[in-house]
């Protein structure tokens, strides 16, 4: 069994950069983002800082913590009265009137702590890096010398950035009402059998949605070649009154030849995406997710989020993006 790790396999966009405790990259959009990592032997608070590339883009920035909320930041140990708000992925975000007096108190304070409503520490924002991630987000982006530069600002407008390269666009077709296809019972046991999982009989491991009006994906995940925190499954699509095939991806290059397993498959309906997953550890706080877009005759790859230390960081960083064109 030879199953697709997503973040070693796949052709990477951008590489991410490390910076001591902080870990930075930018997509092919100029899309960057720069996150401060928890210590090796402890857990603490993770802080990321994301900015798209137009000139007059505002830095985005939030906290995590694995325990307790924080509600302030203190460095040195005076507090900022940093203004934080829980939004529905449960990071704390920094108010954007805050977030610049934050990045500048990263960037010289030789120590950043999270603070509960009491005032008392909830963990370190590691901040040995943080100058050079920045500094690099701005090179990427062409910021240096702007007006509204991370690090080295001058006095130069926010207008002169100039505009980011345009994203590759993925032509999909509509999608259909109808109900999906089903997978026979009798592939579904050839296929597990194929697979050395002939013991494997849950209904729930299998699924089937519908792509479009003549196209069904189809999935049927396999325990006991899956791990921990890993599933593993066989993909196909049925074209409606044929027999099912290996669903195809535009990125099927990247694989090992003959492998045609994949980790952590979800179809979301909402979206009409496919995303997939593969987890360094159980935390998800490393590894590659990529989501795909359908065609009309294969998988297209419409986004690649990778994180490549297992640090805490579960904010992974954007490394290719397209843009999606219902045809």
């Amino acid at each position: 069994m030879g199953a697709f790790l997503l973040a070693a396999a796949v052709a990477h966009a951008a590489d991410l950069k490390t910076f001591k405790d902080w870990v930075v990259g930018c997509d092919n959009g100029l899309l960057c983002q720069a996150s401060a990592m928890m210590p090796e032997s402890d857990v603490s608070v993770t802080l990321t800082v994301r900015r798209a590339p137009q000139g007059n883009a505002a830095p985005q920035v939030w906290l995590r913590s694995l325990d307790t909320d924080p509600v302030d930041v203190s460095a040195d140990g005076k507090r900022l009265g940093i203004h934080l708000k829980k939004n529905d992925d449960d990071a704390m975000v920094v108010d954007p009137a805050d977030a610049v007096r934050l990045l500048d108190a990263l960037r010289v304070a030789k120590s950043v702590e999270a603070l509960d409503a009491a005032g008392k520490p909830v963990g370190n924002v590691l901040v040995d890096g943080a100058s050079a991630a920045m500094l690099y987000m701005d090179e990427q982006q062409h910021r240096i010398g702007t007006v509204g530069a991370l690090v080295r600002r001058g006095d130069k407008p926010d207008s002169s950035v100039p505009a980011p390269p345009a994203l590759p666009v993925i032509d999909t077709v509509r999608g259909s009402a109808k109900p999906p296809a089903k997978l026979s019972p009798a592939f579904v046991a050839r296929v597990r059998k194929a697979n050395d999982c002939p013991d494997e009989h849950d209904p729930n491991l299998v699924s089937e949605d519908r792509l479009d009006a003549t196209h069904t994906f189809a999935t049927i995940t396999l325990l006991c070649q899956s791990g921990a925190y890993n599933y593993i499954s066989a993909a196909y699509v049925i074209t409606d009154g044929q027999a099912p095939r290996d669903a195809a991806f535009d990125d099927d290059k990247d694989r090992q030849e003959g492998d045609t397993l994949h980790y952590n498959l979800g179809w979301v309906p909402a979206e009409r995406r496919l995303s997939a997953f593969f987890k360094g550890r159980g935390i998800g706080d490393c590894g590659g997710r990529q989501e795909y877009a359908w065609d009309g005759a294969r998988l297209r790859r419409v986004k690649l989020e990778e994180m490549d230390d297992c640090r805490g960081v579960v904010d992974f960083i954007s490394a290719w993006r397209a843009r999606v064109v219902e045809r």
